[in-house]
């Protein structure tokens, strides 16, 4: 893909290269490996590099870019592979942190579960008016939905 049919500065052009280069290989090629690094490297305050991440055509670009890197089933398989091997190896100083990373990557994976739990007890309800009813219900509902829209905004 050809950055340039999105974006026109050359900067944002090398953000999102680096946006969407894993850390392992920004390391590997002698990238910066951190935001403050590469606003640096391009001349930019952190801040303005946080304000060029906002921007649409940047987001547009960098969202297209991560596709073509990640996107690739084959490519999330060998990732989802690499993050279970170093959540189950005892020597790795970051077990715990790859185990959490692998765990939540497999559950954006699985349908959510659209259950709501409700505590409340019998006698509370018989207390209810038909109108407090209908508002709990009602606000249940809201929750429920709130959840569901981030959900599937996260994915």
């Amino acid at each position: 893909m050809d950055l340039t049919d999105f974006l026109g500065d050359h900067r944002h052009i090398q953000l999102v290269e680096w946006l969407t280069t894993p850390h392992a290989l920004r390391v590997e090629q002698g990238l910066p490996t951190t935001q403050v690094a590469f606003a640096e490297s391009v001349g930019a305050s952190p801040r303005t590099v946080r304000t060029w991440m906002q921007r649409d055509d940047v987001r547009k670009a960098w969202s297209k870019q991560a596709d073509l890197v990640v996107g690739d089933p084959q490519n999330i398989q060998e990732v989802l592979e690499e993050m279970r091997d170093l959540a189950l190896d005892r020597s790795n100083g970051k077990q715990v942190q790859a185990a959490k990373l692998y765990l939540e990557a497999v559950d954006a994976i699985k349908p959510k579960d659209n259950t709501v739990e409700v505590k409340i007890s019998t006698e509370q309800i018989r207390e209810m008016s038909d109108d407090e009813l209908d508002r709990k219900i009602a606000e249940q509902m809201a929750i429920m939905e709130a959840e569901s829209a981030l959900n599937a905004g996260n994915l």
